[in-house]
């Protein structure tokens, strides 16, 4: 039997996490002595000159890790990292997924969720060489990892789960980038009355029933939700 070569496509754009991310790779190539790893890096260079879907025809990668926040304004067809993931889960299913976050929320959380279920999620913060170890370990495995701050958010997601719905998470969003209140409606689709209604539920579950828009958005940040 043939050595098995695990490809890993790596999109990352900070040096603290290019770092932990290499030793990872070079932790797991020393204890599984049976396979090799070959390893594709990306840069914020790199991405100007490369066609990704045709990396990933060409290359069949079964791991691909990217940063939430990797700079995409170049790609023609996927202009944010979550478009280029989704179009990798709808492409190519049995590529597992591993995904970095800067200032991780329960917004962003949902988001990647709905989209993406990726096999990985770590918070930036998080990223100390045991928790990225620990997770290039789960992501060979097939198994779910969330790093510590990832799973906090979840739980919190978890107990809004019943009162908040998609479109009060949209609407909490828009609030929290200045969406005026007149421009709403176009946004999440709903009528100012239903807006309204529904901004009244969400002030409930976060405390701030008699508190102004604003307050209710720093409420919200506080407790990581957007």
């Amino acid at each position: 039997m043939g050595t098995k070569v695990w490809k890993y496509l790596i999109l990352e754009h900070l040096p603290v996490l290019i770092d932990v991310y290499s030793n990872g790779l070079n932790e797991i190539s020393r204890n599984q002595v049976d396979s090799t790893i070959k390893t594709t890096w990306i840069s914020e260079i790199d991405i100007e000159s490369t066609n990704l879907q045709e990396l990933i025809e060409k290359y069949r990668y079964d791991f691909i890790c990217v940063n939430f926040n990797f700079p995409f304004s170049n790609q023609k067809k996927h202009q944010l990292a979550i478009d280029f993931l989704a179009f990798v889960t709808n492409h190519y299913p049995a590529i597992r997924i591993m995904v970095s976050v800067q200032n991780t929320t329960v917004y962003k959380m949902k988001m990647l969720y709905q989209k993406i279920n990726p096999t990985c999620i770590i918070d930036v913060r998080d990223c100390t060489q045991k928790t990225v170890n620990s997770a290039f370990n789960d992501l060979s495995r097939g198994e779910i990892f969330y790093s510590k701050t990832v799973l906090q958010l979840f739980h919190k997601y978890l107990e809004a789960n019943g009162v908040m719905d998609s479109l009060d998470y949209e609407i909490l969003y828009e609030l929290s980038i200045g969406t005026p209140i007149n421009v709403l409606p176009k946004k999440v689709l709903l009528s100012a009355s239903v807006i309204y209604r529904k901004k009244i539920r969400i002030k409930e579950f976060f405390g701030v029933a008699e508190l102004t828009d604003s307050e209710l958005v720093q409420e919200a940040r506080r407790r990581g939700f957007v």
